[in-house]
């Protein structure tokens, strides 16, 4: 609670001080009128109501949220260097996880963190090369470059959002590290990094030189009979942090590693006429896998496959319709660890996203989940979720 107080108070201070101008359709912009300092704020809170109605640990209902406040800021509008970004990035989070009454290994809600108030990400990011390469360094989430794709960002279940057979640091756990951006030609796109695999989300570097988390990637943009757009990417990461071996308890190894693939896909496309900009009906079809080594993972596996449909009503041509499937497989030995019933656990998601304003989302929520945790009975899961940002 402290660290957001501080945060909000370091805001109000930066906003008294550059004289606050509030126009940009999502956010604050602050300017200095002597030599055209430039902040940018963002604001966004989500919160929602989950129900687990049957199955599961218990039948308890839960509210959780999180709010969070970005700080942006150009180098090149300060009076600096060109090409320059600084990125500060807070949240306050609050309520109960309905993880503890369904007992699932894949958390049914992204944003329900387990953290009331943390500086999540502060970082530099510098292009070179028009624009075609990017070097960002400092506390970031890599789980939002790498392995991701933009068809599963509506989605609440966080292994949408963040397949943990990927391995990668996610918001609120944020770690040090480097990344760089290359775009190649013929629209390839490659990606590498170093993060601190041990990182301490209470440090503000690094935690330990000898725990780094290597990755890669190299994605392809490209579209289907020219008017359908795609995009496909494989890679894998290399993590040197010391872990237990499942097959051998008593013995412990140094390195872990995995392979991610994944592709989304336009295969639906309506304009309201030929020569019209605006998309009022488009499907997007998606489908990723990871893989573990499985004898020092409790993972062997991943995947999941869905679709996302934007404008499915025409009347509403900015609400999102989604449907997916995602599942992990446990390795053998940790389900003998674990005496599991089930190696493996499904969780089956359908939602609605409503557009209410510019800045309101409203979006209904259901989720079955087969073999919580691997030994809990079937859940059903109902939430309701509010967004709101500016």
């Amino acid at each position: 609670m402290f660290r957001f107080i501080v945060c909000l108070t370091a805001i109000f201070i930066c906003a008294d001080l550059f004289g606050a101008e509030c126009g940009d359709a999502w956010g604050c912009r602050t300017r200095c009128p002597h030599i055209g300092k430039v902040f940018e704020f963002d604001f966004a809170y989500t919160g929602g109501v989950f129900s687990n109605l049957h199955g599961g640990e218990s039948t308890q209902t839960a509210y959780m949220g999180v709010a969070e406040i970005g700080i942006t800021a150009d180098t090149e509008k300060w009076g600096l260097w060109k090409n320059g970004t600084f990125f500060v990035g807070s949240l306050f989070s609050h309520g109960r996880c309905i993880t503890k009454f369904v007992g699932d290994y894949q958390d049914p809600v992204e944003f329900a963190h387990d953290v009331p108030a943390r500086v999540t990400e502060y970082w530099y990011m510098h292009k070179f090369a028009g624009d075609r390469l990017s070097l960002k360094v400092g506390k970031q989430a890599a789980c939002s470059t790498f392995f991701f794709l933009d068809a599963k960002e509506h989605f609440m279940n966080a292994s949408f959002t963040c397949p943990p057979a990927t391995n990668m640091q996610a918001l609120p756990h944020t770690a040090w590290g480097i990344t760089g951006i290359m775009e190649l030609p013929s629209d390839f796109v490659l990606k590498g990094g170093i993060q601190d695999s041990a990182g301490n989300p209470d440090q503000f570097w690094m935690s330990d030189l000898k725990a780094l988390h290597y990755a890669a990637q190299i994605g392809k943009q490209y579209e289907l009979f020219g008017t359908l757009p795609g995009t496909a990417f494989f890679g894998g990461w290399y993590d040197t942090s010391e872990i237990d071996r499942y097959d051998f308890p008593s013995q412990m190894v140094k390195r872990n590693y995995g392979l991610c693939m994944g592709i989304e896909q336009t295969v639906l496309r309506i304009r309201p006429c030929a020569f019209h900009k605006r998309v009022a009906r488009e499907i997007t079809f998606f489908s990723q896998l990871g893989t573990y080594e499985q004898n020092r993972s409790e993972l062997r596996r991943y995947w999941d496959i869905g679709l996302t449909c934007q404008g499915l009503l025409t009347a509403r041509p900015d609400d999102i319709f989604g449907f997916g499937c995602c599942t992990v497989y446990f390795s053998p030995g940790y389900c003998a660890a674990e005496e599991l019933a089930c190696c493996s656990e499904s969780a089956f998601e359908l939602f609605y996203k409503f557009k209410l304003t510019e800045h309101v989302m409203l979006q209904p929520d259901m989720q079955y989940i087969v073999h919580p945790g691997g030994q809990q009975k079937d859940a059903t899961v109902l939430g309701l979720v509010f967004h709101v940002a500016f």
